[in-house]
């Protein structure tokens, strides 16, 4: 699948705003986002003075779903003169709002092997694209679906390196270069490892059965082509630097070659 730029960027002058009180989906200061018209979706936006983090948000979203996964729908935010005193970020992502969404029971996930499964994609994503810096939250729409929820520390871009692009072109290479060092040393086999381990306790079944779903997700994965991570990255370029869409593109494929090595050595051993 490839995406239209058309259906990744939104306007915030075709949304009203309101605060959103809550403890989970990560960062502290958040808005409700309610269209004024049919047809658009209703958005989480969080804000107040991040930099990475919504960027990141965006590309998680939108690669996790072309790589099979069920996420919120991400947005990139093209913001009207009149609603840039509400954000303090230079990136404005909105996040698909999911009614009904409510914390997980896993006595209602167990023996659902649908559920089950997206259970387990969203702690092979976890792995795949964080460095296990903070902890991995999902949630679940009960009998229908399980969603990943906080992906803000996510394909090691940080607010130094986002900044940099965006403010200090002379050293934004330097930074971005160091920053696929974080990549080149990502323990994919370690967090898998423990995302699996994790997985399969939670759900009471084996590894074995875990790590099927995790080699079919990071399989999909490793079968993105240029083109489609190229039509996610596309929509940064109409907000950044053309730098911060290659620096993803870069790090995603780096992901993708070991990911290619960590399936390679388990269906071996399985």
């Amino acid at each position: 699948m490839i995406f239209d730029i058309s259906e990744l960027i939104l306007n915030t002058e075709d949304y009203d705003f309101s605060h959103f009180a809550h403890q989970g989906f990560g960062g502290r200061t958040k808005y409700i986002a309610t269209p004024k018209k049919s047809g658009l979706p209703k958005l989480l936006i969080k804000h107040k003075g991040e930099f990475a983090p919504p960027c990141n948000s965006f590309v998680y979203g939108r690669i996790g779903q072309l790589s099979g996964v069920r996420t919120p729908k991400t947005y990139m935010m093209n913001v009207a003169e009149n609603d840039k005193h509400l954000f303090e970020s230079p990136c404005v992502v909105g996040i698909e709002f999911i009614d009904g969404l409510v914390p997980l029971d896993m006595q209602t996930i167990k023996g659902d092997r649908t559920l089950e499964k997206e259970f387990v994609d969203c702690f092979t994503l976890f792995a795949l694209f964080t460095e296990f810096e903070d902890n991995l939250q999902c949630a679940y729409v009960p009998n229908q679906a399980v969603y990943p929820l906080d992906y803000d520390e996510s394909f090691g871009l940080r607010n130094k390196t986002f900044r940099s692009v965006l403010y200090d072109g002379d050293a934004a290479e330097a930074l971005v270069k160091e920053a696929f060092q974080t990549g080149l040393r990502h323990n994919l086999e370690g967090y898998e490892r423990t995302s699996i381990s994790m997985a399969a306790k939670a759900l009471n079944v084996s590894e074995e059965y875990v790590m099927e779903f995790c080699l079919e997700t990071l399989q999909r994965f490793c079968d993105l082509t240029e083109d489609e991570i190229v039509s996610v990255t596309d929509a940064l370029m109409e907000f950044f630097p053309p730098l911060l869409a290659v620096y993803y593109e870069e790090y995603i494929g780096i992901l993708q070659k070991k990911a290619a090595a960590y399936i390679a050595k388990n269906r071996i051993s399985g």
